[in-house]
């Protein structure tokens, strides 16, 4: 079975395949794939080009202490449908606000990414985490996602990132700093 989806920003699909299958297809598309110089990448290079399109990651930065609107998965909830399971909590939080948001960060930093769990800063107060970092090698930009204060999550606002013991300027990014408009996975 071959599904159009793309967790790299790309046109892209993924294929699912009987375990008994998968190398003689691998050996086919490998073949097929030579006279268009057809190439291997591994994890790190699809997760930079997530992080660069601003896609969230199960268990990173998808994370069940945060709610739907403090994620940025609000456009998914519907609190004019008839009941649903947890919708009593869900807009109970909405109406007490967000306690963190999920933003985009750019990091003035050129030896390491940030990493889950580094503490994000304004001034001398943590203001939030890391969920996930990476470089962006189409945007040539070291990024993080980070869950952060409201008063800190607009874009343009400054903030530093403490990466190996050392603290390093950020500034709050738009969610998606590649093809923003997602044309190339319709292409």
């Amino acid at each position: 079975m071959a599904m159009r989806v793309s967790f790299s920003g790309e046109l892209a699909y993924e294929l699912h395949i009987p375990n008994a299958r998968l190398v003689p297809v691998w050996d086919l598309l490998h073949q097929a794939g030579e006279s268009f110089r057809l190439g291997h990448f591994g994890l790190y290079a699809l997760e930079s080009m997530r992080l660069e399109k601003g896609f969230l990651h199960w268990k990173a930065d998808l994370l069940t202490e945060f709610n739907p609107f403090e994620s940025g998965l609000d456009r998914f909830v519907q609190p004019d449908k008839p009941d649903f399971i947890g919708k009593t909590a869900l807009l109970e939080s909405k109406k007490s606000g967000a306690r963190k948001l999920l933003v985009s960060l750019l990091i003035d930093c050129g030896i390491a990414p940030a990493h889950n769990g580094d503490g994000v800063f304004a001034g001398a107060a943590q203001v939030g985490s890391v969920t996930s970092g990476g470089y962006g090698h189409r945007v040539q930009k070291n990024i993080a996602l980070a869950y952060v204060a409201p008063e800190h999550a607009a874009p343009g606002a400054q903030l530093q990132v403490r990466i190996l013991g050392e603290k390093y300027a950020a500034v709050v990014a738009e969610a998606v700093l590649y093809d923003p408009e997602n044309k190339l996975p319709r292409s």
